[in-house]
C-alpha cells in the first residue's frame, strides 16, 4: 500500500543522505591530509568512498529498474563493504582487535592463492 511506498522512499532517501554525508566527510579528510597518496595508503580509506558511491548508485538503479538483478548485486557488494567497515570500528576493543588483525593477515597471506584461483575459475568459466 501507500504506507509501504512511503517507507521505501524514506529509507532510500536516508541511504542517499547518509552516503552524501560520509562522502563529504571523506573528502574533507582527504583535503586535511593534503596528499592523496598518503590518504589512499590506508586500506580502510580505499573502502570508504567506493562503498558510499555504490550505495548511491544502488538506490538510483533501484528507482529506475527495481526488479533488476544488477541492483541486487550492487546492494550485495555495498553491504559487504559496509560490514568490512564495521571491522574497522571493532579494532580498538581488546577482545576484537587481535581477531580483526588476524583476519586481515590471513586474507593478505592467501591473496596470492586467491588470485591464482580467480585466474583458473575465469579460465574454466570462459571455456
Amino acid at each position: 500500500g501507500i504506507v509501504g511506498v512511503i517507507f521505501i522512499v524514506l529509507m532510500q532517501s536516508y541511504k542517499v543522505v547518509y552516503s552524501v554525508y560520509f562522502i563529504m566527510h571523506e573528502l574533507m579528510q582527504l583535503k586535511h591530509e593534503g596528499d592523496a597518496f598518503k590518504y589512499f595508503k590506508d586500506p580502510w580509506n580505499l573502502l570508504d568512498i567506493p562503498s558510499y558511491l555504490l550505495l548511491i548508485l544502488g538506490v538510483a538503479m533501484q528507482s529506475i529498474r527495481p526488479e533488476s538483478n544488477l541492483v541486487d548485486g550492487f546492494h550485495g557488494v555495498t553491504s559487504l563493504l559496509l560490514w568490512y567497515k564495521l571491522l574497522y570500528f571493532m579494532r580498538p576493543f581488546r577482545s576484537y582487535g587481535p581477531m580483526v588483525y588476524m583476519i586481515f593477515q590471513v586474507i593478505f597471506d592467501i591473496s596470492i592463492f586467491l588470485s591464482i584461483l580467480l585466474v583458473v575459475m575465469i579460465g574454466f568459466g570462459t571455456a
